[in-house]
């Protein structure tokens, strides 16, 4: 979470990984006290982005936040 009290939060799942369950329940508790989260879930990737398709998509879901959330007047 930014001090503007916005967050975004992106989720990748593989074997050996912390539990998607976990992001689900920060997801959650952030939701609880009013502040925009966006939850994305790639159940093909491990630390860090190996699809170039995935990467893409969380590049421009990150500058579409950006703009509704941080950019807005």
């Amino acid at each position: 979470m930014n001090d503007d009290g916005v967050s975004k939060l992106h989720v990748r799942t593989l074997p050996g990984l912390v539990p998607w369950t976990e992001a689900e329940q920060i997801v959650k508790a952030v939701r609880a006290n009013d502040v925009p989260v966006w939850y994305l879930l790639f159940n093909d990737e491990g630390h860090g982005f190996q699809k170039k398709t995935n990467s893409d998509y969380f590049g421009a879901a990150s500058v579409l936040f950006w703009q509704q959330h941080l950019l807005a007047p």
